[in-house]
């Protein structure tokens, strides 16, 4: 399911000119979204905010956020360090 979110997501961003790459933990077996944002990159983790109710949890984050909310051991396909707080 992540992965099918993660290449969604990524393509469909990219689509409207917004850089993006994945990360990948095998500790939590799991993919999500690295997006650059106004020069900044943040986390976005689409699978993690599907459930019964649409959520923004795991939308924009930097990377304390994101280690915070359960996300850990990443390793990036590509760059970007998140150091911006989210920009909501």
């Amino acid at each position: 399911t992540c992965q099918g979110y993660t290449l969604a997501y990524m393509a469909g961003v990219r689509e409207c000119g917004v850089e993006s790459c994945f990360v990948a933990s095998d500790t939590i077996s799991h993919i999500w979204n690295l997006v650059k944002i106004n020069g900044e990159w943040y986390h976005t983790d689409l699978t993690w905010d599907d459930g019964e109710t649409l959520s923004r949890r795991h939308f924009l984050l930097s990377d304390e956020t994101a280690k915070e909310r359960g996300h850990r051991d990443w390793d990036s396909v590509g760059e970007g360090t998140c150091v911006s707080e989210e920009p909501i």
